[in-house]
């Protein structure tokens, strides 16, 4: 600013005041007011953007705690799995099963997994063998009911007792070796536990 202006600018300031003196005093009073303002601004600023980045951080320690809660934690079992990633579930073992949004369920320690032609899921290890397309049956030799009959033409499994033999003309076709009159019971499981499904 030139002297010009300034004794303008003071002339102006004087009037109101009194003389120039009053008025370069009012004038740096509000220099140093407004000094004091910018600094309580740059103060508050610097304190926003220490609380942003303690929010910030605080954040990025939630999202690695919850990862790493994630990275331990398996899926428990009979819960829905991804059949290319089965170490994902506790027992390590993911079954197909078609009634799984994933196409496969976690198994037990110890479970069968079932194949696609008997429509996945799991037998558990008290009835490991795979029947049809819903039964479990016990293990070949183990006492009860250990002989799958399974149906070609429905797929039906029925666990029948050991030492029996298969008529699928009857309705169940499980049929003591020595049975004559050969009676069947009716209803899809004789013996044996139902298939672990998603879905059941």
């Amino acid at each position: 600013m030139d002297s010009r202006r300034f004794d303008q600018l003071a002339k102006l300031i004087s009037g109101a005041t009194g003389s120039r003196r009053e008025a370069l005093r009012i004038a740096l009073r509000g220099g140093f007011a407004a000094a004091l303002g910018l600094a309580a601004i740059e103060e508050m600023d610097a304190a926003d953007r220490d609380r942003r980045r303690e929010r910030r951080e605080a954040r990025r320690a939630r999202r690695r705690r919850r990862r790493r809660r994630r990275k331990n934690r398996c899926t428990s079992t009979n819960q829905e799995c991804n059949t290319n990633r089965p170490s994902e579930c506790c027992s390590q073992q993911c079954c197909f099963d078609n009634t799984s949004s994933t196409d496969g369920i976690c198994s037990d320690n110890g479970g069968t997994c079932c194949t696609f032609r008997q429509n996945g899921g799991y037998c558990p290890q008290a009835n490991p063998q795979c029947c049809g397309s819903a039964s479990c049956c016990a293990a070949e030799g183990d006492p009860g009911n250990s002989v799958c009959c399974a149906s070609p033409q429905t797929g039906i499994g029925f666990c029948c007792p050991a030492g029996s033999i298969c008529d699928f003309n009857l309705t169940n076709p499980c049929v003591s070796s020595g049975d004559f009159n050969r009676s069947a019971m009716q209803g899809e499981y004789y013996g044996g536990v139902e298939r672990v499904r998603i879905g059941s």
